[in-house]
């Protein structure tokens, strides 16, 4: 009888979608890219060889300690294909859709706008309100536009077609930052814990935390994008990037 009992609570919280403790990744450095401007507020790979950057500068001709924005595209040499000003527009994060970059700013009413910009006229071409005031970070994962959330711990999807709201999910901690698609999961940084996490599915519901010893940063903020390969890290009010690769495959 005993028996029978726990073969029946085994079969009910398998079919509650009960899952075994998710195991700890391992991640190696693999390279690192040095950044220019005073201080990098967002960055995305935009092809193999090209990474698009919002670089922020302090204006030295002004009165006072003013920053000038720029959306910068380049390669890894240093060399500039582009840059546009987007001084007191853009404000923090950047993510490439293939034809589009995207990336955040403030308004006047302490709420924050999301801008939909062609690559090819650097036009803004949409501007949407974000469900939340703070967002940090943004990834596209081929279909959905994501936004970490930092004030309300959560990652926002939005449609890029219409820039509606599709979907809310809480962050494994609390106060994410970096975001990044590598293709198949979600990484995602978070100030609160210290944490780097990659999460798979729909609702971002299978999570890896990313062990201790190979990444852990609490209490600053941190950007991320993916090249394809490797994943990259900025820290905030550091001048370069690190690359990073797991070890082993899923």
């Amino acid at each position: 009888m005993r028996a029978k009992i726990l073969v029946m609570l085994l079969v009910v919280m398998l079919g509650a979608g009960a899952t075994a403790p998710a195991s700890e990744l391992s991640l190696a450095v693999v390279d690192s890219l040095a950044l220019p401007g005073d201080r990098v507020a967002g960055l995305t790979w935009a092809g193999v060889d090209t990474l698009a950057m919002l670089v922020t500068e302090v204006d030295s001709m002004a009165l006072t300690d003013s920053l000038e924005v720029f959306l910068v595209v380049g390669d890894t040499t240093g060399t500039v294909y582009w840059q546009e000003d987007f001084t007191g527009v853009l404000s923090r994060g950047l993510a490439w859709d293939g034809e589009f970059f995207w990336s955040t700013g403030d308004d006047t009413e302490g709420g924050s706008l999301l801008y939909k910009i062609a690559a090819d006229t650097v036009a803004v071409e949409e501007v949407y309100s974000t469900p939340g005031h703070r967002p940090m970070d943004l990834a596209f994962d081929g279909r959905w536009l994501w936004l970490t959330d930092r004030d309300n711990g959560r990652i926002d999807r939005i449609d890029p077609e219409t820039g509606k709201l599709t979907r809310s999910v809480g962050a494994p901690g609390f106060s994410p930052t970096g975001l990044a698609w590598d293709g198949r999961a979600m990484w995602l940084a978070e100030a609160g814990t210290g944490r780097l996490t990659r999460m798979q599915g729909g609702r971002l519901q299978r999570r890896a935390p990313v062990a201790a010893d190979d990444w852990f940063l609490r209490g600053q903020d941190a950007l991320m994008a993916h090249d394809g390969q490797s994943l990259w890290i900025l820290v905030d009010g550091q001048r370069f990037a690190i690359a990073y690769r797991r070890d082993g495959r899923d």
